[in-house]
C-alpha cells in the first residue's frame, strides 16, 4: 500500500500552490496540456498532485520565490496547469513535511520514468542531486533503473554551450551531436565546434558521423608522438604533467562518456596540447642557440615547410632525421656524426606548419658528406638527394658502367679473333663465322627460305650443332659466298611491301640485271606444282 492510500487528501485552491524552482521539468508541450484539461474537465484529476508547505523551504532564494503562496509543488505540476487550463479553481493533493534534497530527489526519480524526457532536463535533475552532495552516480543509477553511462551523458550536455542547447531544443542538433559538443572542455573551442558543425554543407549540420570525425581529428590528439615529455611537470607548471591531467582520456572518471576514443593517452584539450609544444619548441630553439645552430625565423621556416610538416621538395636542404640514401640503415644524422666534430656541416633549425621542430642542413653539404666518406661520387649528390633520385642515378651510372664493359669485352674479342684470322689460311672458320653472323640477324622466315634452297634446317638440339655446322662447312665449300649473300638479301627484303628494295636493287645493278624485268614476271601467278600421278580408282 503507497503513501496516497493512507495519507489525507486535501483540496487545495490553484491560487494557494506555486511550481518548485528545483523540478527538472521545464518544458510542457502546450497541445499536450490542453489535451491533459479537456480529460481534467471530463473526469477530474485522478491522482492528487504532492505538496509542502512553503514555510518549510530550507532555501532562502527558493522560499522568497513562492511569495505569498502557502504551498510549493513536490510532483504534479503538469496536473496543476492543467487544472488551471481547465477552468478550475482547486485541485486534489496530498500535503508532506520533506526537505529540500529529499524533494528533488521525488522529483528526479518521477521525471526518469517518462517517455518524453527532455535530455537536458535530466541532465539538470542528476547534477542537482549531486551537487547536495549525499549522493553517487551509482546510487542515482540504480534508484532511476538507467546505467552509469546514461547518468554521465545526460549531465555532460549541461557542459555544451547554449547556442548548441538552443540549436537541440529546435531540432537542428540530435542528442549525440550535442554530446559530442559538450564533450569539448575548452568553452570557445566548443563554440567554434559549434558554429562549424551548424553551417555544415549543403545547407544542413553536419551528421554525427561526421562531428565525430572533425572533433577526433581536430580538438583532440594523441599524447604519443607529442614533441614534448608528457612526464614533465614544469613546461607548463599550470597543466602539471599529463600523465595526471583529468583531460587525459584515461583519466577521465566518466570513462562511458569516451568510450569511443578507444585510448588511455588521448588529450581532449588542444588549447593545452598547443602551449605544451609552444613551450617545449622555445626551450629547444634556446638549446639550439646555445649549441651555436641557426635558428630560422617564422617567416623562413615557412617558405620550408609551406604544407605543414612536409618539407618543400625544392628546398636547398635537407632533415637530418630522413635516411640517408648513401648508406643503408643510417639517417642523415648518424652519417654526419662520422665526420670530426671540427669537419660537420652548420645545423639549421626550422619549424614546420604544425609546429615541430627539425635540425637541417644544406643538400650541398650533405652531399659534401657523403663524398667524403667515399659513399657517393659527386655526381651522384647532385640535384635531388631523395632516396627514389639518388636510386635512379645510382641505376643509370650502373647501366652506363656495365655498357662501358660490356663494349671493352667486345673489343677485345674482336681483336683476337682479326688476329687469329690474319695468322690462318683456312677460309672454312671465316665462312662459318660470317654465315652466323647474317643468320643472327636474320629472322625465322629467312632461315626458312634458305634452309629451303640448301637443304638443311637450323639446330633445334644442342646435339644437333655438330652435325649443323658439318653441313655448313660442305655448303661453304661448295658456294660460301652465295649462301651468305642469300640470307643477307632476304633479311633486307622480307618487310617491304612494294616493289624492290633499295638492297635488291642495287645487287641487280650491280650483276647487270633488269630489275624492272624481274618486277614484271613477278606479277605472273606461278604455274602450279605437278603432282605425282596418281592410280585412276576401280570403277
Amino acid at each position: 500500500m503507497n503513501k496516497t492510500e493512507t495519507e489525507k487528501i486535501v483540496s487545495l485552491a490553484l491560487t494557494d500552490i506555486c511550481p518548485s524552482p528545483t523540478n527538472p521539468r521545464k518544458t510542457f508541450n502546450q497541445s499536450e496540456l490542453e489535451e491533459l484539461a479537456v480529460s481534467i474537465k471530463e473526469r477530474g484529476v485522478i491522482e492528487p498532485i504532492i505538496v509542502r508547505l512553503s514555510s518549510t523551504i530550507e532555501n532562502d532564494e527558493h522560499r522568497k520565490a513562492a511569495g505569498k503562496a502557502t504551498f510549493q509543488i513536490v510532483a504534479g505540476e503538469r496536473r496543476w496547469r492543467g487544472s488551471k487550463i481547465a477552468g478550475k479553481k482547486d485541485v486534489p493533493a496530498v500535503v508532506r513535511t520533506l526537505s529540500d534534497y529529499v524533494v528533488l530527489e521525488i522529483q528526479v526519480i518521477e521525471n526518469a520514468q517518462r517517455a518524453d524526457l527532455d535530455p537536458l532536463e535530466e541532465g539538470e535533475g542528476y547534477a542537482g542531486l549531486l551537487k547536495e552532495g549525499k549522493t553517487t552516480v551509482d546510487e542515482i543509477s540504480g534508484r532511476v533503473g538507467k546505467g552509469r553511462g546514461t547518468i554521465y551523458s545526460r549531465i555532460k550536455l549541461l557542459d555544451a554551450p547554449e547556442k548548441a542547447k538552443t540549436a537541440y531544443r529546435a531540432g537542428k542538433l540530435s542528442v549525440q551531436v550535442l554530446l559530442l559538443i559538450a564533450r569539448i572542455p575548452n568553452r570557445e573551442l566548443a563554440e567554434e565546434a559549434t558554429g562549424r558543425i551548424l553551417q555544415g554543407r549543403y545547407g544542413q549540420p553536419l551528421s554525427a558521423r561526421e562531428v565525430q570525425q572533425m572533433i577526433a581529428s581536430e580538438y583532440m590528439t594523441q599524447l604519443k608522438g607529442a614533441p614534448f615529455d608528457p612526464r614533465d611537470a614544469a613546461l607548463v607548471p599550470a597543466a602539471g604533467p599529463c600523465a595526471a591531467c583529468p583531460k587525459r582520456s584515461g583519466n577521465l572518471k566518466e570513462t562511458e562518456l569516451f568510450a569511443d576514443i578507444g585510448r588511455a593517452d588521448v588529450c581532449i584539450d588542444p588549447v593545452c596540447f598547443r602551449l605544451k609544444c609552444d613551450a617545449a619548441r622555445a626551450r629547444l630553439m634556446v638549446k639550439a642557440e646555445s649549441e651555436g645552430k641557426m635558428v630560422l625565423s617564422v617567416e623562413d621556416s615557412q617558405q620550408l615547410y609551406p604544407h605543414g610538416k612536409y618539407l618543400n621538395g625544392d628546398a636547398p636542404v635537407i632533415e637530418l632525421e630522413k635516411p640517408c640514401p648513401f648508406a643503408r640503415g643510417k639517417t642523415w644524422r648518424e652519417v654526419v656524426s662520422e665526420l670530426p666534430e671540427g669537419e660537420r656541416p652548420s645545423v639549421i633549425v626550422a619549424v614546420d606548419g604544425e609546429g615541430n621542430l627539425h635540425d637541417l642542413i644544406g643538400k650541398k653539404e650533405a652531399g659534401e658528406v657523403a663524398h667524403t666518406l667515399d659513399l657517393a661520387t659527386p655526381g651522384e649528390t647532385r640535384g635531388d638527394l631523395s632516396p627514389a633520385a639518388v636510386q635512379q642515378r645510382q641505376q643509370m651510372r650502373e647501366s652506363r658502367e656495365q655498357h662501358e664493359r660490356t663494349i671493352r669485352a667486345v673489343d677485345l674479342a674482336i681483336t683476337a679473333v682479326i688476329e687469329k684470322q690474319a695468322k690462318t689460311k683456312d677460309t672454312t672458320a671465316l665462312f662459318r663465322l660470317l654465315h652466323v653472323l647474317a643468320m643472327k640477324e636474320a629472322n625465322f622466315d629467312t632461315e626458312r627460305r634458305v634452309a629451303k634452297r640448301y637443304g638443311f634446317v637450323t639446330p633445334k638440339k644442342d646435339g644437333d650443332v655438330r652435325a649443323y655446322y658439318a653441313k655448313l662447312a660442305k655448303q661453304a665449300e661448295a658456294g660460301p659466298l652465295g649462301f651468305i649473300l642469300e640470307t643477307l638479301l632476304w633479311h633486307s627484303s622480307l618487310f617491304v611491301d612494294r616493289g624492290l628494295p633499295e638492297t635488291m636493287t642495287a645487287a641487280c645493278k650491280i650483276y647487270g640485271i633488269d630489275a624492272k624485268k624481274i618486277e614484271i614476271a613477278a606479277k605472273q601467278k606461278p604455274a602450279k606444282a605437278t603432282k605425282p600421278e596418281e592410280t585412276a580408282p576401280k570403277k
